[in-house]
This record gives C-alpha cells, sequence and structure tokens, in this order.
C-alpha cells in the first residue's frame, strides 16, 4: 500500500521571539537552505519513515499536513511545527519524521552559512482501504491466495480479526475466519507472543519480540522488537515461519537498515537479500545485494550505489571511488568510540585493487588488496606494534574438527520433537547467530522454521555448540561474526 505522497514546496511562516542569531527568510539570502542530495532524497526519507495510523488508513484519508522549521548552519532542523494539520495522530506523525532529517544544505547570506525558515506540505494519501479499524480491531479481507482484498470484495474468502493498537503493535490474538455461504466460520486463532530475547538494544536495555504465532508456533506476518520502555529496535516479517524481511531502526525509531529477500525461481528458499543502509542525520547511505550464505564478506556483499553523509553519490552501477566513515570502537580504549575511514575503488560492485583503513585516534591501520572481491590479504598495525601481515583478510569461524565433525555434532545431540514426529513435519531450519572471539555462541535467532518444537530444538542444538568454534579472523586478529546454520529435520 502506497502510504504517503510528499510534493516539495517552499512557502514563508513567520518565525519570532528566537534568542538566537537571526532567522532568514528565503528571499533573504543569496543561497536557500534545502536538503542535501536535493528534494527527492527529503521525500524518499519520509516515505520509508512514515508510519500510517490505521484509523487513517481505514478511513482512505488523503489530506495535507503543513510542517515549519529551520535549518540550522550545521545542517540539523529545529523548532519543528505542524502549522496547519490534517487530523492528531497523522500531524504527530508528520512532525516526528520531519524531526528526524538532519541533512540539510543550509542557508548562505554573505559568505557565511545562517538560519533559514523552511515549510513544506506533506500529503498522506492511503490507498483504497484494504482494512477496517476500530475499537483497537483491525479487521482484514483476504481471497483464496490469502491476499488481501477490499472489504465487501466479492472475492472475500476469509477475514482476519486482529487486535492492534492504532500503529499496528498486536495487543491480543488474531482470529482467521473463511466464509460459508452467508456466515463467518472461525477457522484458527494466531495467539499473540511476548519472548524476551537473549541479546540487549545498544543502550543496554532489555528486547522483547511481540507477535503473532500460528498453531504450529511459528512466527506469522509482522513482528516487533521492543525494548522495555516500549521503543522499537527492529521489526521482522514472517511468512510460515520463515523471515523474509527486517527493518533496524536507531535510539530515535529512524531506520538505518533494511533487509528484504529476493524470489529465486529456482530455489525453496531465497538465498539473496536487498539491503539499503542510512546515516543517522537521514541521508542514505548505500544499496547493495547480499548473499545469505556466502561466508566470502568480500563476495558476499555487492555494491549498487554509495554515498557520503551529504548526499554526494560515490558509486553508481557498482562502479567508482569510495570514503567510507563509520563509528566503532578503539583499538585502544572502549569510550568514546572513533571512526574508520576506508578508501578504495569498487568494480562490478566488489572492492577492487588496494583499499585502506585507519582509525582516527591512530590505534589502527590496515592496508588489504582485492582483485573484483577476492581477497588477497594485506598487512595491519595496531598502536606502536609491529605490522602483521595475513594471507587473506577475512577467515570465516569453523567447526572443530571440520563440517564431517559439525554432522556427527549434530547426529548425536539432535533430538526429533514428538509433536513434529506426529505431524509427520519435515524440513530445514535455518538459525542465524554469533560466534564470538572465545568461540562460544550467542545471539541466537531463527531466520527460517518449521514449527511443532523444531525451531526451539534447533536453537537449543546451537547453543549447545558454544566453545566447540574456531572464531573467524579478520586481518589476522579474533572478530565475533554472525553466522548462519541449516539444520535438516527428517524422518
Amino acid at each position: 500500500m502506497k502510504l504517503v505522497q510528499i510534493f516539495w514546496l517552499w512557502l514563508v511562516v513567520p518565525v519570532s521571539g528566537f534568542a538566537q542569531s537571526p532567522v532568514y527568510k528565503s528571499f533573504e539570502v543569496d543561497s536557500v537552505a534545502q536538503p542535501q542530495g536535493g528534494p527527492e532524497r527529503l521525500h524518499s526519507f519520509l516515505l520509508t519513515n512514515f508510519r500510517m495510523p490505521l484509523a487513517a488508513g481505514a478511513a482512505g484519508l488523503t489530506g495535507r499536513v503543513i510542517l515549519s522549521g529551520i535549518a540550522e548552519p550545521n545542517g540539523q532542523i529545529s523548532h519543528a511545527v505542524v502549522v496547519r494539520g490534517l487530523r492528531p495522530d497523522c500531524d504527530q506523525e508528520a512532525l516526528r519524521v520531519f524531526r528526524l532529517f538532519n541533512a540539510w544544505q543550509p542557508a548562505i547570506k554573505a559568505g557565511q552559512r545562517v538560519r533559514q525558515e523552511v515549510t513544506f506540505p506533506l500529503t498522506v494519501k492511503a490507498s483504497p482501504p484494504q482494512y477496517e479499524y476500530f475499537d483497537g480491531q483491525r479487521i482484514t479481507y483476504l481471497d483464496e491466495q490469502f491476499t488481501p482484498v477490499l472489504p465487501g470484495s466479492s472475492l472475500a474468502q476469509y477475514k482476519e480479526v486482529a487486535r492492534q493498537d492504532s500503529l499496528g503493535l498486536p495487543t491480543g490474538n488474531a482470529i482467521i475466519y473463511q466464509r460459508q455461504g452467508k456466515r463467518w466460520a472461525e477457522k484458527l486463532t494466531l495467539t499473540m507472543a511476548r519472548e524476551e530475547q537473549p541479546y540487549h538494544s545498544p543502550d543496554g536495555l532489555v528486547i522483547n519480540r511481540i507477535g503473532l504465532k500460528a498453531p504450529n508456533h511459528q512466527w506469522q506476518g509482522l513482528v516487533y522488537d521492543i525494548t522495555e520502555t516500549g521503543r522499537r529496535v527492529s521489526t521482522r516479517t514472517f511468512l510460515n515461519g520463515t523471515q523474509t524481511g527486517v527493518d533496524q531502526f536507531d535510539l530515535n525509531e529512524m531506520l538505518v537498515e533494511s533487509e528484504q529477500d529476493i524470489a529465486q525461481s529456482n530455489s525453496r528458499e531465497p538465498v539473496q537479500q536487498t539491503r539499503w543502509r542510512w546515516y543517522s542525520n537521514g541521508q542514505q547511505e548505500s544499496i547493495a545485494t547480499i548473499n545469505r550464505y556466502n561466508q566470502s564478506r568480500a563476495k558476499a556483499e555487492k555494491f549498487e550505489s554509495i554515498w557520503d553523509a551529504s548526499g554526494k553519490q560515490m558509486v553508481t552501477e557498482g562502479n567508482g571511488r569510495a570514503v567510507i566513515r563509520s563509528r566503532i570502537v578503539s583499538k585502544t580504549r572502549q569510550q568514546p568510540p572513533t571512526d574508520l575511514i576506508e578508501e578504495g575503488y569498487f568494480v562490478n560492485g566488489f572492492r577492487d585493487g588496494v583499499w585502506t583503513g585507519r582509525y582516527a585516534d591512530g590505534s589502527f591501520f590496515y592496508e588489504d588488496r582485492y582483485d573484483t572481491g577476492e581477497d588477497l590479504g594485506g598487512k595491519a598495525v595496531v598502536g606502536t606494534r609491529d605490522t602483521l601481515r595475513y594471507a587473506k583478510i577475512y577467515q570465516p569461524p569453523s567447526f572443530k574438527g571440520g563440517m564431517a565433525a559439525l554432522g556427527d555434532f549434530l547426529n548425536n545431540t539432535l533430538r526429533y520433537p514428538a509433536e513434529a514426529q506426529r505431524r509427520g513435519v519435515q524440513g530445514r531450519v535455518v538459525i542465524g547467530f554469533v560466534i564470538s572471539e572465545e568461540g562460544t555462541v550467542d545471539d541466537i535467532t531463527v531466520i527460517r522454521g518449521l514449527g511443532y518444537g523444531t525451531d526451539e530444538e534447533a536453537a537449543r542444538v546451537v547453543k549447545w555448540s558454544s566453545s566447540r568454534w574456531t572464531p573467524g579472523y579478520q586481518r589476522g586478529q579474533p572478530v565475533r561474526v554472525k553466522y548462519t546454520l541449516p539444520i535438516n529435520f527428517t524422518l
């Protein structure tokens, strides 16, 4: 559903009463303030982050919210307000996403950066409503393939009645009904579940996963990872227990990374994903294709586009020279973090030639070599130590004793759940986890499930494998590595 369309317009709204430096209008400056990368970049950002309130979507709401603020000399937006509203829930959401975008090219007057008023209308336009929402219940009508159809459609064969808050977070069970002539008969119940996760948010808070589970105990639909204070950390989309997409949010609930599966016509399960990333100021960072099972990091990521934090495009259609900055923990201290600056060329989406990387605090430097993504090794210096040379930039973690030993471990440790046996359930469960620098296992999650106890058993076995792994190495030093392991259940 296309929820929002935003049309750019510069207006002038009086702003007064500020104790800071003067605030200018657009006609009073030599160069007007505008979003870095152009209005289209802001348009894309707002489309991506706006969450249509359920009641507004059910009503098919269309209208305009006029917002205003001050583009500051440092590129941030301040004093954001709603000048003319549409309805309270949409007004507040429009204001929230406007405040998140802090990638402005400031106004210039007499050669100096100055503060300038900026105002634009955000046009909220819901598609024809494909659900009903009242009294905290969302009713969605579905055809024979469980595809949503308009309320009242003759194609509707099922309907889902779900208890949700105004932004879609489950507050109770959902019931699926099936049409039987002129009446609806209850078919199955999706049970609301709330499970504490084995990892914490970046600021140390407990995370709970909230969503609906089918009778086979598999997650279904949109599932939320929420901190103990109610802040979104991520949203995940599941189809019959298989995770098909995930959105990650920062501490201000701004979308910073999104991964979505790419359908594979010749495979039972997708092995590739498209990944989008954004800078903390709201600017687009990169678009890449990820191969889920390629343990070679250089080949697993194929970049299509990369921009710097000011909106300048450095890599186009997989080619170009990039300077990439990121925040990272220093090699000499835990706090505060420092900047990692990497420089080099991309050819056909992959790193090529010599790439250099340095920590801004001087604690680490490296020089890597690639041949269109092929890892050719390099050298690194940590602080004042001797130069460390390595034949491979990255060596993936491995099970001690090799793949044969891993197979024996799974055969000897895996117990077929009784419920899955009774129902004849067979197939593959895909588990994601992190292997630490010591070879231990944590952050276990089910990427693709089968249900009926198989997901929990696969996770148990992976947890039991802790300390049986040789850690991965990057530039000659052990590192934490995200790992994916498929586990087969066969009767």
